[in-house]
């Protein structure tokens, strides 16, 4: 389906009542909220990718470490003779060789420590500290933390029985620089989850923001771009009872510096930019108005209003002109012509007019009921007018109402080329039925004369171009009284059209008093209940002068 360059050059005449404010807020929207969320959120799954295989390889790491610790105080002297011996360094030696996260293996008795493979005998047994934590096994632990006297690095350290076991110092300088480095704004700690006490705290954190985040819930707010939130996950290991809480305190667009943002900033706006492009370009122009256009037809968005008909010897409103119009949401007030002559390019006119007309019954049907004089003239398209089965229809519509088919004009538009012989046949074939044929806008279209003598209307409408030509000297003013020359001679009802001055209505009513007016002069279009309000009020007069 396809529309013509008249109409759309129409349609884009009819784009610039777009309000420019969309399209801003759109500009706003995709550049500043959107698309910065969006990334925002992207940066943060990506990172939350690494902040899980960050917390898992620290937590194998971390078992691993257990492990060895736990195996390396099963090494227990056989009795305290044996202390330090040199059968017992050599046992302690070769365990050290086996693990590789254990840095050193002592002996100590009555708290002091004895002797290591790497220190050697101590000259003076070494006091050890009150330990940090004793676990319910009877395993000792010491953080260790600046507290290089005791075997000059500060990694964690256990004893139980007669044995302590030091963590190796390279494994946890290699842990600090990992966390300081390849994670910037990443860290956590390492705990036991059934003692509940701390192994380490590692990382580009503090130890008051992990406390904080122990406790803290997950929430949908902690992924918004808001200053101060932070991601977290847990992994715990059932066997060693391990656990490691990691965080990312700084997510998605605060990780980046100045420069990034700055570039992002105007990527975004370009964004920004191009999704108004699209945006404009899909809701602008044929493509637009033709979904609007269907949607309109179908949820029966276009409605009547009515322009009187009026007597121009006594001004009495003797009927009335079902107008069609269109208010969209996105297009606003658009023009008859534009829909119409759309709806009968695009084959959507039959199903236009079908509905058009029945809401036009349904809105005037009291009215019509109520005074038998009273009609309503309605406009038609050749091609529903000769529709094989449209007389069916009318008759189907008029069912309900106890309305005389004589009070319903079928206005004819000249502005059609349709084949002269079926338009003859159909409307002879309604004005056998009853219904009053009108010959719209005379003096326009493809004929004059010819369609009406093929035609016998019951009406003739004279076009406005005529009626507004008496002001001045034109071809349209002389073909006027022409016009007003030969409707004395022929037996048909006719109304001008377009009658907007005094000037106008008093040469007309002087020239043709039997004739009917139609205009702005009289009535602007109006709807229903405006009409009727006006009917009303012309009824109480009359019957107050009576």
């Amino acid at each position: 389906m396809t529309i013509n360059a008249h109409t759309f050059i129409s349609l884009l005449n009819l784009n610039n009542r777009v309000y420019f404010s969309s399209y801003a807020a759109l500009f706003i929207f995709s550049s500043l909220i959107f698309f910065p969320v969006l990334l925002h959120l992207i940066i943060i799954l990506y990172h939350s990718s690494y902040l899980k295989d960050y917390g898992l390889e620290n937590l194998t790491t971390a078992t691993q470490v257990q492990f060895q610790i736990k195996q390396s105080l099963t090494i227990q002297a056989d009795d305290e003779n044996t202390l330090c011996s040199k059968e017992d360094f050599k046992r302690l030696r070769e365990f050290i060789d086996k693990y590789h996260y254990i840095g050193d293996v002592g002996r100590i008795q009555d708290g002091k420590m004895l002797c290591s493979v790497k220190q050697g005998i101590l000259e003076r047994p070494l006091e050890l500290p009150s330990p940090d934590i004793i676990s319910k096994e009877g395993t000792l632990f010491w953080n260790n933390q600046n507290k290089k006297d005791i075997n000059d690095n500060t990694s964690p350290f256990f004893g139980r029985g007669n044995t302590v076991a030091f963590i190796s110092s390279l494994y946890m300088k290699d842990f600090e620089l990992y966390s300081h480095t390849s994670t910037s704004h990443f860290g956590g700690i390492l705990y036991s989850s059934n003692e509940n006490f701390v192994y380490k705290v590692f990382g580009d954190i503090s130890l008051n923001t992990i406390n904080h985040a122990k406790d803290l819930p997950d929430s949908i707010l902690n992924y918004l771009p808001i200053p101060n939130r932070f991601i977290k996950r847990t992994f715990c290991d059932g066997i060693t009872d391990t656990c490691i809480l990691v965080i990312n305190r700084k997510l998605g667009l605060y990780r980046l510096g100045y420069p990034a943002l700055i570039s992002l900033a105007i990527l975004n706006l370009l964004i920004g930019a191009l999704i108004v492009v699209l945006y404009g370009h899909y809701r602008s122009g044929p493509k637009l108005f033709i979904r609007q256009l269907k949607q309109a037809i179908k949820k029966d968005k276009i409605t009547p209003e009515y322009q009187p008909k009026l007597q121009l010897f006594d001004k009495k409103i003797i009927g009335v002109e079902a107008l069609a119009r269109w208010h969209d949401p996105r297009l606003g007030q658009v023009p008859p012509d534009l829909f119409i002559t759309s709806a009968e390019e695009l084959g959507l006119i039959n199903e236009l007019s079908r509905k058009f007309i029945l809401k036009v019954l349904g809105e005037l049907h009291d009215q019509l009921e109520n005074d038998s004089s009273f009609s309503v003239s309605i406009n038609l398209s050749s091609e529903i007018l000769t529709e094989p089965n449209f007389h069916l229809f009318l008759r189907d519509a008029l069912e309900p109402y106890n309305i005389n088919v004589n009070q319903i004009i079928l206005e004819i538009t000249e502005r059609t080329s349709s084949n002269n012989k079926s338009m003859s046949e159909s409307s002879k074939h309604l004005s056998e039925e009853g219904y009053l044929i009108s010959l719209d806008d005379f003096g326009t279209g493809f004929s004059n004369l010819e369609w009406l003598s093929t035609l016998e209307p019951y009406e003739l409408k004279v076009d406005k171009m005529f009626t507004q030509s008496i002001e001045a000297n034109t071809i349209q003013n002389y073909s006027l009284l022409g016009i007003l020359k030969m409707i004395e001679y022929l037996d048909v009802v006719v109304v001008f059209e377009g009658i907007e001055t005094e000037e106008q209505y008093q040469l007309f009513r002087e020239k043709a008093p039997t004739a009917i007016g139609q205009g702005w002069y009289f009535y602007r279009s109006m709807p229903i209940e405006k009409l009727l309000a006006i009917l009303e009020k012309s009824h109480s007069e009359k019957m107050k002068a009576a």
